[in-house]
């Protein structure tokens, strides 16, 4: 299986702007994914993000289909070393197929901590 990933981002006046092309398989089993997505800050410390991709499947023997899929995420500065982040993959609840299979949804949340720049 081969796996290749290509991405650029553009920020311009606090937000972002970004594109990528996405590539896994071979000639028996292809996925193929393009995306754009979109960051800002709704407030000093808090940002928001949304990213939709059109996704394509390529199973030999059986054809292709493709549909597109929305990603939403946001993160927090809750203190000077403390952040916070959450995403929501496929929120549009994307689907494929002849048969509309649903294509899973996942929710991840995490907090980081940041090193401290200097000892004093």
């Amino acid at each position: 299986m081969n796996h290749g990933n290509v991405s650029v981002i553009f920020p311009l006046f606090k937000k972002s702007f970004g594109f990528g092309a996405q590539s896994f398989g071979n000639d028996k089993y292809g996925e193929n994914t393009l995306y754009a997505g979109f960051s800002a800050p709704i407030f000093k410390n808090i940002f928001i993000g949304s990213t939709i991709r059109y996704a394509n499947l390529n199973i030999s023997g059986y054809g292709r289909t493709g549909t597109f899929i929305v990603d939403f995420g946001a993160w927090a500065k809750l203190a000077p070393s403390v952040y916070w982040g959450t995403s929501v993959k496929n929120i549009s609840n994307a689907k494929i197929g002849k048969s509309s299979e649903e294509l899973p949804q996942a929710m991840t949340t995490g907090f980081m901590l940041s090193p401290i720049d200097q000892f004093s």
